[in-house]
């Protein structure tokens, strides 16, 4: 089929209401529009969705596909005993990427992990929380993946558009620390313009500055994630961007066609 949805998401834990409790009205604008996602995305029944995370198990420079026939999410480490996230795998499709990732050269391993980190539980709490779910894979990337994320994005995207699932593409991604408080998606500091202009534009050269910056968990997600788009007439909408707490939170979703 193809690629039918695709977005931009973050991972703070302090979404989760019962992580944040009296600090959790901080963050309901941002909460808003991740449920405004989620409508879109179960609007257009994805098969598969992918989720890019940087908190993921990455070996070396391998890209890292994790496994699993069920896979699991939980918030305890935050001191969340309660909420939980349990969602299928793709596992055929997981295999079928592997072995076009092998055919090119590229660097990627598949990992039995049944169980998700933050950056990938997290979003998938909030974007699928609808009847009937897709079957998701996790891919774990990291900096020391980078000198190959351009070239696996145009084989991630010509992959997907060969596959018969329509498939739904994620980037997680939280912006620096030590971040002003004021920003909005009106106010917006010379980083937000930056991650704007390439989101936007689906260009990866306007966050060049920020490759060396180790505040932003979410650069190299967002990296490949951009790559893999610049094949799609896509339209960049940024929901919301906001730092109640000094941690950038960004929400942004594309629409696909003319």
């Amino acid at each position: 089929m193809s690629l039918v949805y695709a977005a931009v998401v973050p991972h703070a834990p302090l979404l989760v209401p019962a992580i944040a409790k009296k600090n959790a009205a901080l963050l309901d604008q941002t909460r808003q529009q991740l449920n405004c996602l989620a409508q879109e995305c179960y609007a257009v029944q994805p098969d598969v969705l992918i989720v890019i995370t940087p908190h993921g198990p990455v070996i070396g420079e391998n890209i890292v596909a994790m496994l699993a026939d069920e896979h699991r999410g939980s918030f305890r480490d935050f001191g969340d005993i309660q909420t939980k996230v349990r969602l299928p795998g793709a596992v055929g499709f997981t295999h079928r990427l592997k072995e076009r990732a092998a055919a090119e050269h590229i660097m990627m391993l598949l990992q039995t992990v049944s169980e998700l980190d933050y950056g990938s539980a997290i979003p998938l709490l909030f974007l699928l929380p609808h009847q009937p779910r897709p079957r998701v894979l996790p891919l774990a990337v990291s900096s020391e993946c980078r000198g190959q994320l351009v070239r696996f994005g145009h084989v991630l995207y010509d992959f997907i558009q060969q596959q018969p699932e329509r498939v739904a593409l994620i980037a997680s991604a939280d912006l620096s620390r030590d971040h002003p408080t004021t920003v909005t998606a009106r106010n917006h500091t010379a980083e937000e313009r930056r991650f704007s202009q390439a989101l936007t534009k689906l260009e990866i050269g306007p966050l060049e500055d920020q490759r060396n910056d180790p505040r932003t968990c979410g650069l190299i997600p967002l990296l490949l994630f951009i790559v893999t788009l610049q094949s799609v007439r896509a339209k960049a909408k940024i929901h919301t961007m906001e730092a109640p707490f000094a941690v950038g939170q960004m929400t942004v979703s594309y629409k696909f066609g003319s």
